[in-house]
């Protein structure tokens, strides 16, 4: 059994986002207990009160906490993730061919990528889970989460993808559970390696550890995260020069970034 939790990151088109995305962090209930504990004790070791968001954003960060102690925090909490098999997929549309359509329209669709990715790693790993969404102002939420538990995700052919895996679907809010933390700075640390590219000291410290929680599968020899923990979309190929230019800037500065961990994302 997994437990996954979605949240979205620079839903807004704004010049220091450049895209939008969407990220699930896959968490396998036989862990949880650990992982909770271990996020309860990052909060304890440094400070945090009880009511107080541990978050990626530095706006979060708590008045009586130092800057360097939370960014160790968040350090650890990427760790405890890795420690306990957490996994993670993002999907990545670029703000400028998003736009069209309306913020509540964007977010769906985000949430339907990652949401058909989760029914397929739970069919992969031969599990079922359930699913956790940070709240939204989206008033046909509960009629998504109908729609998707009755028939599936509905496809752009009037048919339906069933989702067999999943058990069920429900809202959740930041501090209702220690892996509303996990997810935030999951997500929050790869949102600045893909939209904050001029600060690639924090960047090139934080993508490999991010990199190393998302979903990848082996085929060919080769190890794949392109469909599995990255989704970048749209999915088919994207003809308008400008647009293919900014996809292959974004791989080919977060590979760059990789280097040193002689990791890569995959280019197919």
């Amino acid at each position: 059994m997994y437990l996954m939790f979605g949240d979205e990151a620079d839903p807004e088109y704004t010049k220091n986002a450049r895209f939008f995305l969407y990220g699930g962090v896959y968490i396998p209930s036989r862990r949880a207990n650990r992982l909770d504990a271990a996020i309860r004790s990052i909060r304890r070791n440094y400070g945090f009160n009880t009511t107080d968001s541990l978050k990626f954003s530095a706006k979060d960060c708590p008045n009586e906490l130092c800057k360097e102690d939370f960014a160790k925090a968040k350090e650890e909490v990427l760790q405890s993730a890795l420690d306990n098999d957490v996994k993670f997929c993002a999907y990545v549309v670029l703000h400028e061919i998003a736009q069209a359509q309306e913020i509540h329209t964007r977010i769906r669709w985000g949430m339907n990528s990652i949401i058909g990715n989760y029914n397929k790693f739970l069919r992969n790993k031969d599990s079922h889970g359930i699913v956790y969404l940070d709240r939204l102002s989206d008033p046909n939420i509960f009629n998504y989460f109908t729609e998707w538990n009755s028939k599936g995700l509905s496809l752009r052919n009037n048919n339906y993808l069933y989702l067999d895996r999943i058990l069920s679907y429900g809202l959740t809010c930041d501090n209702a559970s220690s892996f509303a933390s996990v997810s935030d700075i999951v997500l929050g640390s790869f949102r600045h390696c893909v939209n904050e590219e001029q600060r690639d000291i924090v960047g090139k410290k934080l993508l490999p550890k991010v990199v190393k929680l998302m979903w990848t599968n082996t085929q060919n020899n080769k190890l794949l995260i392109r469909e599995f923990g990255l989704l970048l979309r749209p999915k088919a190929a994207v003809t308008n020069p400008k647009y293919e230019a900014q996809y292959a800037e974004l791989i080919a500065r977060l590979n760059e970034w990789l280097q040193e961990g002689k990791q890569e994302v995959d280019q197919s």
